[in-house]
């Protein structure tokens, strides 16, 4: 209103209103909401009359969405590189979405955007890699450890493998280490058991073949 209003800036409405008069509302509401959405608060993120930046936003998403999420919750001794290069609306939808945490996509087809799903596939593959559960091992974000791992491998193989059943009166080193990965694929495999090579093989990454065969009356170089 040119003249007089009972809202800022002298706009007809409140901007919680006003915005949805062009803007269809239903187009920013779903399962998932996201919370500025939800409260009408457009002009948190965009600027209602021009900008610098795409969709009219009041900074670089690389910067704007941290003015609310606090960025050293998202960083950590590895860094997912799209969350590194603040592309979060590469994995987010701003403003609404049907999944969790306002992701784009489900995680078991989201993830495979930019990762390579025939590079998770092979004779023998992961259970839950197979259901797509990439975060039931990773953290989307960031992590202490290697990988974006949830946690070390030691410790997190043992989130579904119950330990007890891999302790006995000996215990082979490399897993009473928690070495898993020592011998085994996380993703996948072409040979079973997610083994990183034929068992004829792998042994032999760690034990000498010629010691073996000194003491060993059957021979080591069966394959069967």
């Amino acid at each position: 209103n040119p003249h007089k209003s009972a809202n800022k800036k002298l706009l007809l409405k409140p901007a919680d209103s006003l915005c949805f008069e062009c803007h269809d509302k239903a187009d920013f509401k779903d399962k998932t909401t996201h919370s500025p959405v939800e409260a009408g608060e457009c002009i948190s993120c965009h600027d209602p009359h021009k900008s610098a930046n795409k969709k009219l936003l009041l900074k670089p998403t690389d910067t704007l969405c941290f003015d609310c999420h606090d960025k050293e919750d998202f960083k950590g001794k590895t860094t997912h590189s799209p969350v590194e290069a603040g592309e979060c609306v590469s994995c987010h939808n701003p403003h609404k979405s049907a999944n969790k945490k306002l992701l784009l996509k489900p995680t078991d087809t989201l993830c495979f955007e930019c990762h390579d799903k025939a590079d998770f596939k092979d004779k023998t593959t992961h259970a839950p890699v197979e259901a797509g559960e990439c975060i039931s091992c990773h953290s989307p974000h960031k992590s202490a450890s290697k990988k974006l791992l949830l946690k070390p491998t030691d410790s997190l193989c043992f989130e579904c493998h119950d330990k007890a059943d891999f302790k006995g009166k000996t215990t082979h080193s490399p897993v009473e280490a928690g070495e898993c990965v020592s011998c085994h694929n996380p993703h996948k495999s072409a040979n079973n058991k997610l083994l990183l090579k034929p068992v004829d093989s792998l042994c032999f990454e760690c034990h000498d073949r010629e010691d073996m065969k000194k003491v060993a009356k059957h021979s080591v170089d069966d394959k069967k």
